[in-house]
């Protein structure tokens, strides 16, 4: 599984980073949400990822039980099958940056600073370019 196109996500997995990718396009539904990320841990598992790049433009408000889901259910498995490194693109909108915001801090307990696990950024240049970075400093 290289390649994921729906509706309302895209997924790429690079080979070169051995990085997933991830772009939600439109805000989903909680349906969509799950199902977008279940695709997305399936890939991770089936490439042995360690990264993902998280495009969080589009993905607008998201639930308190889909928070929670993802927090209890879909972030322990991501870890589980290798997933070590998230580059998270934020969005111009204050309102969408506080709810990605939002989520971070009841995931960590705190303010969503970086994270040796999480780092923001306003664009994908500077989110692949630290994801680059990092797979250097891991192979030194």
């Amino acid at each position: 599984m290289k390649r994921i196109n729906e509706g309302y996500f895209q997924a790429e997995y690079e080979e070169s980073l051995n990085t997933i990718t991830f772009r939600w396009l439109k805000s989903p539904t909680s349906q969509e949400y799950r199902s977008a990320l279940k695709l997305l841990l399936a890939m991770i598992k089936a490439n042995s990822a360690d990264n993902v790049i998280f495009d969080t433009m589009g993905l607008g408000a998201i639930s308190e039980e889909d928070e929670a889901w993802y927090m209890k259910e879909w972030l322990p498995q991501a870890v589980a099958v290798g997933q070590k490194k998230n580059a998270l693109i934020m969005p111009p909108d204050i309102f969408a940056q506080m709810a990605v915001n939002d989520m971070m801090k009841k995931l960590w307990g705190k303010e969503a600073a970086p994270s040796n696990m999480n780092k923001y950024f306003d664009n994908e240049d500077k989110a692949r370019a630290w994801v680059a970075s990092q797979k250097k400093t891991t192979a030194s």
